[in-house]
């Protein structure tokens, strides 16, 4: 277990930042709510705006601006699909101006766990946060995709609260990834390999054919799967795994196969699956 020597800032320096958008497989990133849970006068208050987008990020705005000093505790807000920027460029896309939106301290916690107890710390099958609720009691489990209402976005903003706090004074329990059953035992060769598929998945794909067929090649040749018919590996990705949309499945189907290790690798792609499954 790898420790992180960082420690979590107190109460009174952070903001606790979460939203609601549209699922991520739509082309629009509309954005439902914003909500923060911030320290004033060493009490507990909250901001939460939701109504119309363009007023939802212009208040958001003043809100970041009036608390430059704080660290802004996200969960997973720094990716081109959900985060600051893709909020920013939504903003641009429905007034046609941009907008300045840069907390100057930003602390991602999902990545801060997976930097003290390692990837594995608990599954992501289901959602990391959903199975931190669960195994700490917390309330905020998401059964939807999509959360758009106040009520649910205030509980997804105190689950994320809740993990701060409980890590924050040593009470956030975790899995033990050694224990974990390997829920695809036809598929992967062990609990360990499911848990860094997953983590590639999150991270590294972007061209969906060519992606997918070095990474099912790549786990082949260095036998950490067992083999499969490039179809049968789809379809588990689709129907069981749900880590690819019914439109991807169709056009995996249009080429009826996978690509080659050969014809699929790439520098990038190398480097990405070395990093996660060879520790190199």
């Amino acid at each position: 277990m790898n420790q992180n020597k960082k420690s979590l800032p107190e109460n009174k320096d952070t903001v606790i930042i979460h939203y609601g958008c549209s699922s991520f497989d739509k082309k629009k990133h509309q954005i439902y709510w914003i909500g923060a849970i911030y320290y004033l006068n060493n009490e507990k208050t909250y901001f939460f705006e939701d109504g119309k987008e363009k007023d939802i990020i212009e208040l958001f705005k003043i809100f970041v601006d009036v608390h430059q000093d704080k660290t802004f505790i996200h969960w997973s807000m720094n990716s081109p699909s959900f985060g600051f920027s893709p909020i920013k460029d939504r903003y641009q896309e429905i007034t046609g101006n941009e907008i300045a939106l840069s907390p100057k301290f930003k602390l991602d916690l999902s990545e801060y766990l997976k930097g003290k107890y390692g990837v594995e710390y608990v599954s992501r099958q289901g959602g990391r946060l959903n199975n931190l609720a669960k195994l700490n009691g917390f309330s905020g489990h998401m059964i939807t995709d999509v959360v758009k209402t106040k009520h649910e976005g205030s509980q997804r903003l105190e689950l994320i609260f809740s993990i701060y706090q409980a890590e924050k004074y040593g009470k956030l329990k975790v899995s033990d990834s050694s224990n974990l059953d390997n829920p695809y035992p036809l598929l992967f060769i062990n609990a360990d390999i499911y848990l860094k598929f997953i983590e590639y998945i999150s991270k590294h794909i972007q061209d969906f054919y060519n992606d997918y067929s070095y990474l099912k090649k790549r786990l082949e040749f260095e036998r950490l799967i067992h083999n499969q018919t490039d179809t049968e590996f789809m379809r588990i990705l689709h129907e069981e795994l749900k880590l690819i949309t019914e439109e991807e499945f169709e056009e995996y189907f249009e080429k009826g196969k996978l690509s080659s290790l050969e014809k699929s690798k790439a520098k990038e792609r190398i480097s990405n699956f070395n990093k996660i499954f060879i520790n190199i």
